[in-house]
């Protein structure tokens, strides 16, 4: 399917478009910012609601691997009076599926002090840790947890790990060393910012 054709079909027919003639318009960038379009008026043109969604489900056709026309086209489900109905659109799926894979490129390997700044950071693990306090496990729990420790390795413990030219005797010690917990240099090793030697 010729995604761009269609598209600059819609654009085409809403040139000369008046406010005045429909209850409701958005003003839609005909070449998105994130991709050199500039914010003027000769780059802007006026969408019915429904147009203005089906116009970045376009752009994220067109130009499947940009995260900011994906982003945006979901930001458009959200929210808004006039735009609930559009979560019912069957592209709403496809373009969750799309922002959940763009979201998970952007943060992998990275801590939670990264993503959100280390007060946040701070909160949230305690937020969490607060919410486990008191509570018990069953005894059912305990065992599969003790049975799944015994097959753990204990020699994976002092491997030591290669991160920007420092080795650290483990993993545990590059983590105390850097500042950052051991999910987080676990983290790196996986996405290839640092590695066991």
């Amino acid at each position: 399917m010729n995604y761009e054709k269609i598209y600059n079909r819609l654009i085409q027919s809403a040139f000369g478009r008046l406010r005045e003639d429909y209850e409701y318009l958005e003003r839609h960038h005909i070449t998105p910012l994130c991709i050199g379009g500039v914010d003027d008026d000769s780059n802007i043109v006026l969408l019915t609601a429904r147009e203005h969604f089906v116009a970045h489900q376009l752009l994220t056709k067109i130009h499947p691997d940009t995260p900011s026309l994906i982003y945006a086209a979901h930001r458009m489900t959200l929210f808004a009076e006039h735009q609930r109905d559009r979560s019912k659109n069957r592209m709403y799926s496809w373009l969750k599926n799309r922002l959940y894979a763009a979201q998970s490129a952007k943060l992998k390997g990275k801590s939670w002090e990264e993503i959100y700044g280390a007060a946040k950071a701070h909160d949230m693990k305690e937020r969490l840790a607060e919410s486990k306090r008191g509570k018990t496990h069953s005894a059912q729990h305990i065992r599969n947890n003790s049975e799944a420790q015994k097959r753990v390795p204990k020699d994976h413990l002092h491997i030591p790990v290669l991160i920007d030219g420092e080795i650290y005797r483990s993993r545990t010690h590059a983590a105390k060393e850097l500042g950052v917990d051991q999910t987080t240099v676990y983290r790196w090793i996986k996405a290839g910012k640092a590695r066991n030697i």
